[in-house]
This record gives C-alpha cells, sequence and structure tokens, in this order.
C-alpha cells in the first residue's frame, strides 16, 4: 500500500476520483498500521496485493511453502477487515 503512486494508477481520471483514491489509499494504510499485523504479514500482503505476485512466485523468490504465504496473507487481511470493522 505505500508503494502506491496515485498517478500510477489513475491518470486519466477526474480530480474528484483521484482525491477519492487518496482517501481509500490512506485509510488503508492507518488500517495497515493500526490492525496488529506483523512486519512479515505486511510483507506478504504488499507481495500478493501491490506487486501481484502469485503464492507460488512468493514462494520461489522468499523460499516459503506457498501454503505458508496464503495463510500469512488471509490472516493479515483478516486481521485488517476486524479492525476496520470495529474502528
Amino acid at each position: 500500500i505505500n508503494d502506491i503512486e496515485i498517478n500510477d494508477i489513475i491518470e486519466d481520471s477526474t480530480i474528484e476520483e483521484k482525491i477519492h483514491l487518496e482517501e481509500r489509499i490512506e485509510n488503508l494504510q492507518k488500517i495497515k498500521q493500526n490492525c496488529g499485523i506483523t512486519w512479515f504479514e505486511s510483507q506478504m500482503v504488499r507481495e500478493y496485493y501491490n506487486n501481484q505476485k502469485t503464492y507460488r512466485k512468493i514462494e520461489e523468490e522468499y523460499g516459503l511453502d506457498h501454503c505458508l504465504v496464503f495463510k500469512t496473507v488471509k490472516t493479515a487481511i483478516k486481521k485488517m477487515i476486524d479492525y476496520s470493522q470495529n474502528n
């Protein structure tokens, strides 16, 4: 989430759409910082979502089992959703 550049995502969008996207990214960053996920969980989420890598690709690059990567991403996302729903 920290690596996202607004202009790279929606070059042809209106100012209102860019502002809305900036607000959403800011909210996601706050959730990520405050929801209690670990550095490792954060890293796996970044690789999977921001860098759009498959579980198998992450497995290859980090030397981890793809099942561990899947469970880690799933757990981190659950923590983020739970936090956002309760705060």
